[in-house]
């Protein structure tokens, strides 16, 4: 199984674990973004160890192929004496160039083979890269969802509450009490108009009164006494009259 397929299982199985023992959503997005977070970073210094060995591996290939270069040359160099006592040590050059040339081609294999895990290696970082980014964005849009979604619940918690029908029905018993007491009210000031307007209808008085009223009328003048009348006085005793008349109404009003 390739490194690759065992972090995508590790983080699956994780998920699932955090999934199953969920409460509070929004924790649960927090944690999901720290464990991305944290898996990106180990995927990261993997996908480093991979170009590290990549690199080694060059060298490795680049160190075998000068020394195979450089037998040759001795080789080459050996030949240019025309000495045939050397043919043997040009053969040996030969051999080691050989040799190292064999070593090249093992190493070179094996950093095409590195080369392309790193590749793979560095086009799934840019995933996950790219994943991590996007759950970022995401993980606030749930997050503000997730809030609306409990102010809705609680409001419709609260119209339910409200709907209840024993609610309604303590509204309609008050409603019907209010409507009474108000009928009653209305009730007693027509009673008490009536009663009022018979009084004033009712009213009479004593004998004693009226005889009382009409000497108290002639005592002021409003009256004449035909069998005392006297001749009208004169116009100067008149508004003397008029002045007292004033000042005893105005005590009156007192």
């Amino acid at each position: 199984m390739g490194l690759w397929e065992r972090i995508k299982r590790i983080f699956s199985s994780n998920l699932n674990n955090m999934l199953d023992k969920a409460e509070d959503p929004e924790k649960m997005l927090d944690q999901v973004i720290r464990d991305m977070n944290e898996q990106l970073k180990t995927t990261k210094k993997h996908v480093a160890s991979a170009i590290a060995s990549q690199k080694k591996l060059e060298r490795d290939y680049q160190t075998e192929m000068n020394l195979a270069n450089n037998y040759l040359a001795k080789a080459k160099a050996i030949l240019g004496d025309d000495d045939e006592t050397n043919d043997h040590l040009a053969k040996e050059a030969l051999q080691k160039k050989k040799h190292h040339e064999t070593l090249a081609h093992q190493i070179k294999a094996s950093l095409d083979a590195q080369s392309d895990m790193v590749e793979k290696l560095k086009a799934n970082l840019r995933k996950l890269e790219g994943k991590v980014r996007e759950s970022e964005s995401k993980k606030n849009f749930l997050k503000a969802k997730h809030a609306t979604a409990k102010t809705q619940k609680a409001i419709a918690e609260q119209i339910s509450g409200i709907d209840d029908s024993s609610h309604f029905e303590v509204f309609e018993r008050l409603e019907a009490k209010v409507n009474h007491m108000e009928d009653s009210a209305m009730a007693q000031l027509e009673l008490n108009r009536g009663k009022f307007e018979n009084q004033l209808e009712d009213v009479s008085f004593d004998a004693g009164v009226e005889q009382e009223f009409l000497a108290l009328k002639k005592d002021v003048g409003l009256i004449e006494d035909k069998a005392t009348s006297t001749p009208k006085k004169t116009t100067a005793s008149t508004a003397d009259d008029d002045d007292d008349f004033e000042k005893l109404k105005a005590e009156l009003k007192k």
